[in-house]
């Protein structure tokens, strides 16, 4: 190969980790079958719609594990944002979580070897972005901010991410209610799964916070539907938190001494003083 072939450039990197992909390996071996079958149909999908619309030469998606790499040129940045969106929607819909980071920086890969500088960013930055979400850098979001795009939000520790489920709203998707409620179903899933796991009970209460948030964002006021169809939609897209997740409580047998006397014994208590 002949050195000037070698594309080593600053491009866009998002680095995706299936999460509990160890997990997956254990299951039965049906189970493990129907979990291929899912990960190859949602990776397959996606790549089929990025040769349909004739954008190979934009993105480059390859699976190495439990791990996803896609690249695209810098110019590419909302097109990127959308195939991100896409991918951890459908993903997610299906019941499989992704976890990851984007990031820009030198890289080059062919059908042989990736060499990356900004895929070992975005690895690092994947390793703190700790909730089922993809980050996205500072330095890239700089650049993202310049443009006008829907598919980035904020959390609540200021880091930036894939707000993915804005995929509802696409100019066609009129399924809208049923993606939202597949993706509430698979998030209790995993919070039944791992209902004695403290630790991981605390990324999907994350995730089900965003979830909550773009549910009522679609959702909107009472006063945009009938009552009875109003509650229907909550019921069917809103996750009830308190339901699910652990909360402050006082253990029962302190409940029981901070209970105030009878009425008896209080009259009885207040004989007693004037005796």
């Amino acid at each position: 190969m002949d050195t000037t072939d070698i594309d080593y450039n600053n491009k866009l990197v998002a680095f995706i980790d299936i999460l509990g992909f160890r997990n997956y390996v254990q299951q039965p071996p049906d189970k493990i079958k129907h979990t291929i079958h899912v990960i190859n149909d949602v990776l397959s999908h996606a790549i089929n719609i990025v040769r349909t619309n004739n954008r190979e030469n934009i993105f480059s998606i390859k699976l190495f594990s439990d791990c996803v790499c896609i690249s695209s040129n810098l110019d590419n940045i909302q097109e990127f944002l959308y195939e991100l969106a896409y991918i951890q929607c459908w993903f997610s819909m299906h019941g499989i979580f992704l976890r990851g980071a984007l990031s820009k920086g030198l890289h080059y890969e062919n059908d042989n070897i990736i060499f990356s500088q900004g895929l070992i960013k975005a690895y690092e930055h994947e390793q703190n972005a700790i909730y089922p979400r993809i980050v996205i850098e500072r330095e890239t979001i700089q650049m993202i901010n310049s443009q006008n795009t829907t598919y980035v939000m904020k959390a609540p520790d200021r880091t930036s991410f894939v707000d993915y489920l804005n995929f509802i709203y696409e100019e066609g998707n009129s399924n809208a209610e049923d993606i939202l409620a597949l993706h509430k179903n698979s998030i209790l899933n995993q919070v039944r799964e791992h209902a004695d796991n403290i630790r991981i009970l605390e990324k999907y209460r994350w995730l089900t916070e965003y979830h909550n948030i773009k549910a009522n964002e679609f959702i909107g006021n009472p006063g945009d539907w009938e009552d009875a169809y109003y509650q229907e939609l909550k019921n069917k897209m809103v996750i009830p938190i308190s339901q699910y997740f652990p909360s402050f409580r006082k253990p029962q047998n302190e409940l029981k001494k901070k209970q105030l006397p009878q009425q008896g014994s209080i009259q009885q208590s207040n004989q007693g003083d004037g005796e």
